[in-house]
């Protein structure tokens, strides 16, 4: 094989990207950029995925702003080659990131930024994940091979400059995006936690909690709350809901709330049989948000403390049962992401969320099932190895 060889150049003019710098390991869009030989897909992490080109048709590559199924928007710029409908280079661009991505077939492949060359070795499909700096640069794919020995003869028999033979399936694009609109800070973030019994009734203990009637062939019962996991509900055993003001550095709109305690009487027989008994009211008092240990408090991240100590007003004076206990350090960032880590108590079921102004519904923390309801027994809780429990979250609003 003759060792002359030709090259195809795919470049991309774009005036709002990156420098070349990798981007951490926080990636808001997994992107896979998709080439049937018919169409190019890009497909997002949720699965929705956007028709780039139609190879079958005349569609030479266009720029794309796209919303994607989690309400973000992204813009896509670039081009497949018409010579080699294989080979791709595409920029897609967020707020704060520029993914580049797409195919490369013809061997030896280097992809440089401003003429800086940042891999020399591209193979097939690839990916680079880089920090956007909104500044203007040149982003450009070189795609080199050997020269077959026909095309060298045919060169040759044209008296070709060997100098040209690099520009022989040289391929140029100069793409001007429309700029995307960095999106707006919240003005806010909103914290909800809330804890509840999943079941219609829950035993009445057998120790630990104020004797109350009784009447023969009645179990005697607490009222559940009869549900599963959901952050919009009213029917809660206890909620905790602020907002973590970026204005003004504070917390506001809170609302701690405590759902009363009913004692009813069940007909084993015929649970729909059902009397009531004593209802009784604790204190939202051991509810408390706390500035957090690492005293953060500024325009880009809070964190809290949240502390929940809350015991059922049957069993307060009782020094055998505990409450409903959490104790948790959450540190959000006005950008979106998040970190919890702290004590949760798995009794009874506790869920927790978070969303911000710019967001159109809460994005899960966390969520618990009970454990058992001996968990609220003191010395079990203190010989058990499930009760209590160090968690650790982080994650993005979306």
């Amino acid at each position: 094989m003759n060792n002359k060889f030709i090259s195809s150049t795919l470049a991309v003019i774009l005036t709002a990207i990156t420098l070349p710098a990798m981007a951490s390991s926080k990636d808001h869009h997994d992107f896979t950029f998709k080439n049937s030989g018919t169409s190019v897909q890009l497909v997002d992490k949720h699965g929705s995925s956007e028709d780039l080109i139609d190879l079958s048709g005349n569609d030479d590559g266009k720029n794309h702003k796209i919303t994607l199924s989690d309400g973000s928007e992204i813009n896509v710029l670039g081009e497949t080659s018409k010579q080699n409908k294989k080979s791709s280079l595409y920029a897609i661009s967020s707020s704060d990131e520029v993914t580049i991505l797409g195919e490369s077939e013809l061997g030896q492949n280097e992809l440089s930024i401003d003429g800086s060359v940042i891999d020399s070795n591209l193979t097939g499909s690839y990916k680079k994940v880089l920090n956007n700096d909104n500044k203007s640069h040149e982003i450009v794919l070189r795609q080199h091979r050997d020269l077959s020995e026909s095309e060298v003869k045919k060169l040759e028999n044209k008296n070709a400059n060997p100098a040209e033979y690099e520009n022989v399936t040289a391929l140029s694009l100069a793409i001007q995006p429309v700029l995307l609109a960095a999106a707006p800070l919240p003005t806010f973030t909103r914290i909800r936690y809330q804890t509840f019994i999943a079941d219609q009734y829950a035993d009445y203990p057998l120790i630990g909690c104020d004797p109350v009637d009784t009447f023969p062939g009645l179990d005697t019962k607490f009222v559940g709350n009869n549900r599963s996991f959901n952050p919009l509900t009213s029917n809660n055993k206890t909620l905790l809901d602020f907002h973590l003001n970026w204005s003004t550095l504070s917390t506001d709109t809170v609302v701690r709330q405590v759902g009363e305690t009913q004692v009813v009487y069940v007909d084993p027989n015929n649970p729909s049989r059902v009397f009531g008994g004593e209802v009784r009211q604790a204190s939202s008092t051991g509810m408390h948000i706390w500035w957090g240990p690492q005293n953060i408090r500024n325009s880009s991240a809070i964190q809290v403390t949240l502390h929940h100590d809350i015991t059922n007003p049957f069993c307060e004076a009782s020094h055998l049962v505990d409450g409903i206990y959490y104790d948790v350090n959450l540190l959000a960032y006005r950008a979106g992401s998040y970190v919890l880590d702290g004590i949760v108590r798995k009794v009874p079921s506790h869920e927790m969320y978070i969303r911000d102004s710019e967001s159109t519904s809460f994005t899960t923390i966390m969520r618990y099932n009970l454990v058992t309801f001996e968990c609220l027994n003191t010395l079990y809780r203190l010989t058990s190895t499930t009760c209590e429990g160090y968690v650790f979250k982080q994650g993005t609003i979306w």
